[in-house]
Formats: C-alpha cells, sequence, structure tokens
C-alpha cells in the first residue's frame, strides 16, 4: 500500500498541542474537572459507550461499569476470514467492490478479467455511509418508509493488484510490479490506460437503491434502479462558495481542464462523511494528496504554491531523471495529451496555470454534496467550510429559526478541529431540498478552528482575511477570503490553533448536542515513555521498534458550546474516555 497522508505530519507551526494544554490543566488543582464531565457538560445517558474518565490518585483512568448491559455476548476473537457477530445475530451483504450498479455491466469476476473502466461498478474501500429513505413524492424522509437509497464513501484503490488480471504492474522494464507496501515504480503504467482508470473510478462515491423486507430491512441492492449512480474521481463537479469571493476562490481551481476554475473533476479518499439536515450526502475527501507528482524532466511550482503544497502533504519536487520511487500511483505516465492521465502531473510546464495541471491538488481536500435521490443533480465542492484532510461532517441539532454547524476533523496527526456555521437559518421547510437547499446552507457562513484552553474551556477562531494574526502571517501570504477558504490549513496555523492528535470520527450527541471527536494514532515522535502524563498515561516503544511505538490509542474528547448555540464562539471541554486496550479489556463490578 502506498504510504497514506493521515500518518504524515505537515505541520511545522510553533502552536500548542493539544498533549500542552492538558499538561497545564492536570496540573492545576481543579484538574479533576477536566475529567469525569466536571466542566458542566450535559449527560450522555444511552451513548454506546463507557466513560472511562474517572482518575485515579496516580492520574490513571479506570473504567467505570455500564450503566446498563449490552444485552449480547461478547464475540471471541477470530482468524476466519469472515464476520463474526453474536447469536441471535445475523450478516448480510449489501454490496461489495466490482458488484455492477446496472443490468448492462457484467457480474464482478473477482479474477481482475474485467474490461470496463469500472465507472458502472461500486468501488472499492467502502467508508462513510448512510441510507436515505424516499417519501411518495420521491423526497428525502428523515422517517422510515419502503424504499431507499444507501450512500458510501470509497477511500482508496490501495488494493489496486486484486482488481488486475496479473496485478498491478508499471509497464516498464520487466514488467516490474508495484511494491503494495509503498515503493512505487515511476516508470509508465500500461499505455492503454485501462489499469490506471480502474484505479482511478474505484474511488468515489457509490449510491444505490436498497432493497427493503416487509419489516423495512435491507436485503440487498436493486441492480436496474435508476436512482443507481457512482461519482468516481472523473465526474464533472461543480466549484461553490460564497458569493462574495467565489471568483476568487475559482481562481486557485484554474487549470486545463476549465480555464475558468468553475468546474473540477471528481473526488478522492472519501473517508467519514456527512449527512445534511435537508438530505443530501456530504463525502469528505481525506487522503488526496498522495496522487500527484510533478514528472521528470517538469518544472516546479512557484514558492507561493509550494509552500501551500507542503503544508498539505503535496510532493514538489521534480522527479529526477534516474527515480526509480514515488508515493503516487502513476497514473500520470499513461499519456500527457490525454488529460484523464496528465491532471496528475503537476508540474508547471505551460505558461500559464490554464494550460496545465500546476492547480489540480487545489481541487481537492473538501466536502462535496451530492443529492443522493437526484442522479440528474451535479455534485458540489464546498469551498467555504474549509480544505484540509476531511474526516467527516457532523451537523449539530437543527433548531427552527438558528444557524447549523457542521463540525469537521482534519484527519492527520497534529492538525485541527473545525467548524462551519451557515449563515441561513434553519427551516424544516427545505427537508427535500437538494443542492439548492445546499447552497442556501453550504456557501454562505463562517469558517472556525477549535483552540482548547487548559482550563477546560475553548474558543472558536474564525478564519477570516481581517483577522491581523491571518493578515500578518509571514509563512504564508494570504491574498484575500479564498485563499484562506483554500489554504485552511495554514490560516489555522496562523491564529494558534490547538494541534490534536489526529482527528477523525466525530458525532454530536442527539439529546443535548454534545459534540465528540476521537483522537487517535499519535506516534513515538510526539509520546515517547519519558513523556507521559495524567492525560495520556500509556507510551511504550514496541519491540521491533518501529510498529505502534508512541501512544497510538489515543483518546475522545467531548465539548459543548455555551449556551447550546451552535453560533457560540466559545465551548466547554473534558476528556470523555480514553482508549486503550489495556484498560477497555472489561470493567470493574
Amino acid at each position: 500500500m502506498f504510504q497514506r497522508s493521515d500518518d504524515l505530519d505537515c505541520n511545522t507551526s510553533a502552536n500548542t498541542h493539544f498533549r500542552e494544554v492538558l499538561e497545564k490543566g492536570l496540573a492545576s488543582p481543579g484538574r479533576r474537572k477536566l475529567l469525569r464531565g466536571g466542566v458542566g457538560l450535559g449527560a450522555v445517558a444511552g451513548l454506546p459507550m463507557l466513560n472511562a474518565c474517572s482518575d485515579s490518585d496516580e492520574g490513571v483512568p479506570q473504567l467505570a461499569a455500564p450503566s446498563t448491559p449490552l444485552g449480547f455476548a461478547a464475540t471471541p476473537k477470530s482468524l476466519a476470514d469472515q464476520v463474526t457477530v453474536p447469536s441471535g445475530y445475523t450478516v448480510r451483504v449489501i454490496h461489495a467492490t466490482g458488484d455492477p450498479i446496472n443490468a448492462s455491466t457484467p457480474d464482478y469476476s473477482n479474477a481482475g478479467v474485467e474490461t470496463d473502466d469500472w465507472s458502472t461498478r461500486i468501488g472499492d474501500h467502502h467508508d462513510g455511509m448512510d441510507i436515505y429513505y424516499i417519501n411518495a413524492s420521491g423526497k428525502y424522509s428523515r422517517t422510515a418508509t419502503n424504499r431507499a437509497v444507501l450512500a458510501v464513501n470509497h477511500e482508496s484503490s490501495a488494493d489496486a493488484h486484486f482488481f488486475h488480471l496479473k496485478g498491478q504492474t508499471s509497464g516498464g522494464v520487466n514488467g516490474k510490479k508495484f511494491d503494495q507496501f509503498g515503493s512505487w515504480d515511476t516508470r509508465d503504467r500500461p499505455a492503454d490506460g485501462l489499469e490506471s482508470l480502474k484505479e482511478i473510478n474505484h474511488h468515489g462515491v457509490s449510491v444505490v437503491e436498497l432493497s427493503l423486507d416487509a419489516s423495512g430491512r435491507p436485503t440487498g441492492y436493486i441492480r436496474s434502479s435508476a436512482l443507481n449512480r457512482r461519482v468516481t474521481a472523473q465526474t464533472p463537479i461543480r466549484v461553490a462558495g460564497p458569493a462574495a469571493h467565489l471568483a476568487n476562490i475559482r481562481s486557485f481551481m484554474v487549470t486545463r481542464y476549465d480555464p475558468t476554475g468553475a468546474m473540477v473533476r471528481g473526488t478522492l479518499n472519501n473517508c467519514g462523511h456527512g449527512i445534511t439536515p435537508w438530505g443530501t450526502y456530504l463525502g469528505c475527501e481525506e487522503n488526496w494528496a498522495v496522487y500527484f507528482q510533478i514528472a521528470r524532466g517538469g518544472k516546479a511550482a512557484d514558492a507561493k504554491l509550494t509552500t501551500s503544497r507542503a503544508r498539505y502533504g503535496v510532493r514538489s519536487a521534480v522527479l529526477a531523471a534516474d527515480a526509480t520511487t514515488s508515493t503516487g500511483q502513476g497514473w500520470y505516465t499513461v499519456s500527457a495529451t490525454d488529460d484523464r492521465f496528465a491532471r496528475w502531473n503537476i508540474s508547471a510546464d505551460g505558461a500559464t496555470a490554464s494550460s496545465d495541471f500546476r492547480n489540480e491538488p487545489n481541487t481537492f481536500g473538501y466536502n462535496v454534496e451530492i443529492d443522493p435521490l437526484d442522479p440528474t443533480a451535479m455534485p458540489a465542492k464546498r469551498v467555504a467550510m474549509g480544505r484540509f484532510a476531511h474526516e467527516g461532517a457532523w451537523c449539530s441539532i437543527p433548531v427552527e429559526g438558528r444557524p447549523l454547524a457542521f463540525y469537521m476533523g482534519c484527519d492527520s496527526r497534529n492538525e485541527y478541529i473545525y467548524k462551519f456555521v451557515s449563515a441561513a437559518n434553519w427551516s424544516a421547510s427545505d427537508i427535500g431540498g437538494g443542492m439548492a437547499a445546499g447552497n442556501k446552507y453550504l456557501d454562505e457562513g463562517k469558517l472556525y478552528v477549535a483552540r482548547f484552553n487548559s482550563d477546560g474551556t475553548g474558543d472558536w477562531l474564525e478564519l477570516t482575511i481581517s483577522n491581523p494574526a491571518i493578515q500578518s502571517y509571514t509563512a504564508y501570504s494570504f491574498a484575500n477570503q479564498a485563499d484562506v477558504y483554500v489554504n485552511a490549513r495554514l490560516a489555522a496555523d496562523a491564529v494558534g490553533a490547538t494541534k490534536m492528535d489526529r482527528p477523525e470520527w466525530g458525532a454530536v450527541n442527539p439529546a443535548n448536542g454534545d459534540v465528540y471527536f476521537t483522537l487517535t494514532n499519535n506516534n513515538a515522535t510526539n509520546r515517547t515513555p519519558t513523556s507521559t502524563n495524567a492525560a495520556n498515561p500509556r507510551s511504550y516503544a514496541d519491540p521491533d521498534g518501529n510498529k505502534g511505538s508512541g501512544n497510538p490509542n489515543g483518546h475522545i474528547i467531548r465539548f459543548a458550546e455555551d449556551g447550546g448555540l451552535a453560533t457560540a464562539t466559545k465551548f466547554r471541554w473534558d476528556i470523555f474516555l480514553f482508549g486503550s486496550i489495556k484498560f477497555c479489556v472489561g470493567y470493574r463490578a
């Protein structure tokens, strides 16, 4: 597998790290307020989690007994290549990689013999998903009906060697194969482009209509449904954003494909997801940076674009003439004239950006809105929600007449937690409003990043060009508000956001609006056995000196907005749960 960008640390800013916040807070007399829900957060009754936030005198979290039993027996460990569930439960496959979404596409062979480009098959590496029920008018229903579609993200094609007849090849001397563990041959991919097209189209989103039994439970999918749809890495997508800044936003998207920057192609490495109150799907682009390369003999970008690329993990160095390894898939080597492949070469070879693809990385890293109930509706990249490694987007509890907030994590080590607040107030009349509702709520609003203070309070820092910290930032010169959206990571650096231990999945408690984020996968660079503390009590050096060293188990942070308002600029936070195999094998009676 190629190197995942979420395993990289691209944040070289001097901003405070969350562990430093915890060290200060937990060293204070009121340190217990940061644990055990002591900062006044709402109750979490009904959530399927164990609260491990109580601390012993040594500062080691102890698991509390759950208030209610799980109601089923735990499943034992197993090496069987199958899903194991407790007694009384069943498993049913809805769809799998390669399944066709129409009647004319042949069944998947699982032998790599397919000759189509995969644009009418289910993608690979299923991730964030949601069910969308359909009412009698064909619109989205917030309650269950007898019709529904399933929307599923596809995060990567890292297992591409499985769906080619002879494995993934480079087409180079001696037919050298790509190494699935990270060393990719940069010599030309097969000239017919089929291998590369399959891999490109494995990414994106699949939407299929479900077949439901009499009880409303999915039994499979309807292969011939007119609602079935693939959004791939080649699907035309509209660039959307605030009207006042849209022209400048599109100037960052100018490529040979569309010199106006109004249209881009495709969505990549969609990880978690979001569902909007009006019934659309948000595909969240996460590990998109690794696919781009400056080809051998190409030209590097200017200094400002190079700085931007470095902050997002995009390779900026020109490949040497004798280079043999890369972290990309080599799609650009198929053809320099066919833009389906040339777009992955980000060399600044043309006279202007409109004659090459130097800006292609700028077209990824967004929340992509899709209407799963309208196959004719063009998806939109909602730029006002910021560009970074989106894990997901979780909406606040919709309140009639008040703005909506979407909470988002940037899933890389030492990155940030963000919030987008809509300018428009929520109206339930927009349920089923499709992309028009998305234009209303997701194009106009304010983008914030979180700063966690050691006293259990926090601040939402607005990412706006009017902020003096952004205007005077020396590491990167922001031209306008569009620049802030497109380079949100750098803007967050500038205002002093708190580095987190890789924000991944989040959730909003439907009972009280409290927000949860899982923080995972800090490594030995940031956590050593000598740097543990009460908030981060585990660290170890793995025996092989490589795998799992540091503090890979993480924790869950919980916060509540002041006044329970989505528009709040301050919040209160605590540690909800520490994750560790050592501590999570059981609970005290």
